[in-house]
């Protein structure tokens, strides 16, 4: 690992370990982070074959010249230029025919939303039950499922429920939202970049839309929302007693014991 790299890691490790430790802890210095040094390390961890936003800049030309680019968006941050570009708007189908509308950032973008991502985890990761699997590090939906699947096997279950929170990214108070993030972070320079991105709205057809971008941002808020709002400590209580749940995204799953009633949920 690069010298660099290197002490990246333990400047994020640090703010994990005070985070764990002191759970009211405000986070005041974490902008500083978002050096090019920082900004190069997310741009790999990007999927390299991802679409191009409406700059129509894909990831392999961002790469071209990876150190002036990130060096020019280092230096916008520093000034205060940087702005969040509206994003792409394309539909993809889902199963049940329907579209499901998503947003393509440019590719700068993403190269700083996975920054400010990395830095935020850090802050929540430590609290999350071992149940969690959402957009944390090396889990995913799959892996949930196949711990629900052990769970039924394994213990006496009678029913599956699936409970899905329908339409959150685009109905999620943002006003709230930022509220509770400033329950734990106090740098200034973060929640305004965090703000930009879910005002940024969306480009579709030649028009702009103001429209809800928190799915922008799935990676920094999922969790931290489910965290505020008390889903923690609720299945923290189900992992304890009669409820085997487990979460991934926006969804629940609930393996129930043979003489639970579907409506203690």
């Amino acid at each position: 690992m690069h010298r660099n790299e290197t002490n990246l890691s333990t400047k994020l490790q640090r703010i994990e370990e005070l985070a764990e430790k002191d759970q009211n802890m405000r986070f005041t210095s974490l902008a500083h982070l978002l050096n090019p040094e920082m900004l190069r390390t997310s741009f790999k961890k990007l999927n390299q074959h991802g679409a191009a936003g409406v700059d129509g800049i894909t990831v392999k030309e961002y790469r071209e010249y990876l150190g002036i680019n990130t060096e020019a968006l280092h230096k916008e941050l520093k000034s205060g230029k940087y702005r969040a570009t509206s994003v792409r708007r394309v539909y993809i189908p889902k199963a049940d025919g329907k579209l499901r509308p998503l947003g393509i950032p440019t590719v700068k973008d993403r190269v700083l939303q996975r920054a400010v991502g990395d830095i935020i985890s850090k802050i929540y990761e430590p609290y999350f039950i071992e149940n969690s699997y959402g957009f944390r590090p090396k889990r995913s939906c799959h892996d949930a499922i196949n711990a629900l699947k052990k769970a039924a096997r394994s213990k006496r279950s009678n029913y599956v429920v699936e409970a899905d929170i329908k339409s959150y990214f685009d109905t999620v108070n943002h006003d709230w939202m930022m509220k509770f993030l400033s329950h734990r972070i106090a740098d200034k320079q973060i929640l305004r970049l965090v703000k930009k991105w879910l005002n940024a709205g969306a480009i579709t057809k030649r028009e702009h839309l103001k429209v809800d971008q928190s799915a922008l941002c799935l990676r920094i808020f999922t969790f931290t929302m489910f965290w505020i709002y008390g889903l923690r400590r609720d299945l923290r209580k189900a992992a304890r007693g009669e409820r085997n749940s487990y979460v991934t995204r926006t969804t629940l799953w609930y393996a129930l014991k043979r003489k639970k009633k579907l409506n203690a949920l």
